[in-house]
């Protein structure tokens, strides 16, 4: 998995109670006081949740930010907000998640890893926050098939013949079966189809 600005931001952003769209105001204000972007509910959850590139004007002021106020902008503004409980792990985490991306220089996960303590907490959070605002943020979706048939012969999972839906919250999935009718007793309008919504 290569480290992104969604990968990086979301778990900050559960540490705190804000919601998507103030805590990307927030983050954003470290390299734009006047927060000069064209923000909106919508696209902070698509940044968060790595559905969507963030703005073009967003990456280009982050390229001449300065890493020594943006690490103080949050010392003061953004790691008062995070549950202190939880920091050791988002640490670790990130260690994890850069240690194992092939796409960051060996040059940069040094860097990263001399910054990755609570001592050194604001300069290690605003350095790879710097980093991951050009990368790549929109992840495409993981297609799920149902590879559950007894009578697979080793071949590789074949799509399922009907769409497959998943249950908000629980993570269940459940057919539909070719007549529209749903299959298991469960109610339609609780799930979400797969890679959009329900007709």
């Amino acid at each position: 998995m290569n480290i992104n600005f969604g990968l990086f931001a979301k778990p900050m952003k559960n540490m705190t109670s804000l919601d998507d769209f103030d805590f990307i105001v927030l983050i954003f204000k470290s390299i734009d006081k006047q927060l000069g972007f064209n923000l909106n509910k919508t696209n902070c959850n698509k940044f968060l949740n790595q559905r969507r590139n963030l703005p073009t004007d967003v990456i280009s002021t982050a390229k001449t930010a300065d890493l020594s106020l943006v690490s103080a902008y949050f010392q003061t503004h953004l790691i008062p907000l995070m549950d202190s409980l939880r920091i050791n792990k988002l640490i670790a985490n990130l260690r994890t998640i850069i240690s194992k991306d092939a796409g960051i220089e060996s040059a940069d996960k040094q860097r990263f890893e001399s910054l990755a303590s609570i001592s050194t907490l604001p300069e290690f959070l605003a350095s790879i926050f710097l980093y991951v605002i050009p990368l790549s943020n929109d992840v495409p979706q993981t297609v799920v098939f149902d590879n559950t048939d007894s009578s697979s012969n080793g071949s590789a999972p074949q799509p399922p013949s009907a769409p497959q839906y998943q249950q908000n919250n629980f993570n269940q999935t459940i057919n539909v079966n070719g007549s529209g009718n749903i299959v298991n007793g469960f109610v339609l309008n609780q799930f979400v189809k797969k890679g959009g919504t329900h007709d």
